[in-house]
């Protein structure tokens, strides 16, 4: 083949090619095979392979999203630079893909300056879409232990708090070792040593519970007689009372107070029907002996320890930090459950919404309901789920199964365990 044939054949396959690409193409081959030695152009023209053999390459070449590494010479293609010869820049293309095992390209992201293949890229999403998580439960772990600390053993003093207590001091003002806020109709019945108790009256009127708890062994009994008696440690900072519908327990030691076993017991019916319960416990042990039932309750450990009888809520709001949380017999419509880093052990059944979100703790769930009853949407990290007939355990693992109901377990695990056991 000639060169002007060669050469004409060439043109034509290269219609296809962007004006500029073509013209510079054409014009580094037209030098290439020119001369006047006419079997010095044959091998170069053979060296060159076919016409459509040469186009391809350089459509190759001048197709923006290929990757690859090269320039035309005077072989036709090599991607190595092994001429001297200026090439026009357009035909040298710097590569974006790695071969990877298989022999196939991997391709390449520049991301903050860093290139790093695809399959890293996927990697760090992966991690950074389990860890961030991770990271939040250990974090809202430690603040619950913080938490715990601060308004257990130093207690919730605010800023007014402490004030008046430094005047008080600073002018030689006589402190009580107790101090009580009681309702009007309180009496204070009896006094054995450390420990008093007072009188609240009737509890016929009582529809909420707020509990602070703090460190100290706090208890929660039967009344035999329907009124309600608290006794307090006289030791400690207490806030005790009975005004209009809602019973107030608050308890806190004071800064200059040992870490000895100091104790608040509050005596009330069993059964009691009400509408909130608000329970906080820092560092201590909090025991609650009486059935209780309310439309809603807001439970909150820090690093202490809880143990309920039995409770029944249209909703809770279940809040452990370090501690650990146990009820023998749980009912409940909703329940939202947020374990960090402690443990948490219930009997009983949800039969609404559940969402539990386990960081670095354990939930153990013993249900009455069926696992048919539910629909699931499980996600685990790096932790452990077992739930029924459904097992995850290492990394990035989930689960959805929709039974048709219309209650909708919602359970999240980060580092920690979660066993959740169905009736048979």
């Amino acid at each position: 083949m000639s060169r002007e044939e060669f050469l004409g054949e060439l043109e034509g396959l290269l219609a296809d090619v962007p004006e500029d690409e073509r013209k510079d193409a054409l014009s580094y081959y037209y030098d290439y095979l020119d001369g006047t030695d006419a079997d010095e152009i044959s091998e170069r023209i053979a060296g060159l392979g076919t016409p459509k053999e040469l186009a391809d390459k350089i459509k190759l070449a001048s197709d923006d999203t290929n990757v690859i590494e090269g320039e035309f010479t005077e072989t036709g293609y090599s991607d190595r630079i092994d001429d001297t010869r200026d090439v026009p820049d357009k035909y040298t293309q710097v590569a974006e893909h790695d071969d990877n095992v298989s022999g196939e390209s991997e391709k390449k992201y520049n991301i903050f300056g860093l290139t790093i293949t695809k399959s890293v890229l996927i990697l760090i999403i992966i991690l950074l879409v389990f860890i961030i998580p991770m990271i939040f439960s250990i974090l809202r772990g430690i603040g619950h232990i913080g938490r715990g600390i601060a308004n257990g053993i130093l207690g919730p003093v605010s800023i007014t708090g402490e004030v008046i207590s430094d005047i008080k001091d600073a002018f030689g003002g006589a402190a009580n070792n107790g101090t009580i806020i009681a309702k009007e109709s309180g009496n204070t019945v009896s006094s054995d040593g450390n420990l008093s108790k007072i009188d609240l009256g009737n509890a016929a009127n009582i529809k909420k519970w707020d509990i602070d708890a703090g460190a100290v062994d706090f208890a929660i009994k039967e009344s035999s007689d329907g009124n309600i008696y608290v006794e307090y440690d006289d030791r400690l900072k207490n806030e005790i009372k009975a005004d209009s519908d809602t019973l107030k327990v608050k308890t806190e030691n004071k800064k200059t107070a040992t870490f000895d076993k100091r104790k608040v017991i509050v005596y009330v019916p069993d059964d009691m029907k009400l509408k909130d319960v608000d329970i906080n416990a820092g560092a201590g042990l909090l025991v609650c002996e009486v059935s209780f039932e309310a439309d809603d309750i807001d439970i909150e450990l820090g690093a202490g320890e809880m143990q309920f009888d039995r409770v029944k809520t249209d909703k809770a709001d279940i809040d452990l930090g370090a501690g650990k949380i146990s009820f023998s017999e749980f009912i409940a419509k909703n329940a939202d459950i947020k374990v960090a880093m402690g443990d948490l052990a219930l009997s009983g059944d949800i039969t609404g919404n559940l969402s539990l979100d386990c960081g670095m703790g354990n939930a153990a769930l013993n249900l009455n309901s069926k696992e048919s009853d539910h629909n699931y949407d499980y996600e685990v990290g790096m932790g452990n789920l077992s739930a029924g007939s459904v097992e995850i355990s290492g990394i990035a693992g989930s689960r959805e199964i929709d039974n048709n109901t219309s209650s909708n377990y919602d359970v999240e695990v980060g580092m920690g365990n979660v066993s959740i056991a169905f009736k048979d």
